[in-house]
């Protein structure tokens, strides 16, 4: 059997289920600014959650893979989905990804 999809609200992303803050969320609408490694949270248009980290991206960056948390194993993320992709901020994902 398939278990349920998680539903979740926008602004639950950054917020743990006990309502307390966990690590700052931003949404990423230009997905050239995604990187392998990069922590993220995928919603997609039926309310769902998929959270992991980019394991490979596509030349052209309209496909991307993540191994999901919890053991669930990978899967691919399509830019033609209506998807909505938020990337954990951190210093470590600064040092990542330097601004000039």
């Amino acid at each position: 059997m398939t278990p349920l999809l998680q539903k979740t609200t926008p602004d639950e992303l950054t917020q743990a289920p006990s309502g307390a803050p966990t690590p700052q969320m931003e949404r990423i609408p230009d997905w050239n600014k995604l990187a392998r490694a990069d922590e993220v949270s995928i919603r997609r248009a039926d309310g769902s959650i998929s959270s992991g980290r980019i394991d490979m991206l596509s030349r052209d960056r309209r496909v991307f893979w993540i191994i999901q948390n919890d053991g669930k194993g990978r899967t691919m993320i399509d830019k033609n989905e209506d998807t909505t992709v938020f990337r954990r901020t951190s210093d470590s994902s600064n040092e990542r990804h330097p601004r000039s």
